[in-house]
């Protein structure tokens, strides 16, 4: 299986965590979300999602729902 590229952060929705890693996301340690499957914003594949918010983002910007 080949590595899809993805394209820039979304703001809101939900992504699938091997896209969220290659556009530089990280999970907090500690950090509890909930998951489903559905088509992931950045590879348009059906996978487990987490909410963009989930995720630390390398600038610091808010996205998405968090808590």
């Amino acid at each position: 299986m080949t590595k899809k590229k993805v394209g820039k952060i979304p703001d809101r929705g939900y992504i699938c965590s091997g896209c969220a890693k290659q556009l530089g996301g990280t999970w907090s340690r500690d950090h509890i979300a909930t998951f489903h499957h559905g088509t992931c914003l950045a590879c348009k594949e059906f996978k487990a999602l987490a909410n963009v918010g989930d995720w630390d983002w390398p600038d610091d910007k808010p996205r998405g729902m968090r808590d």
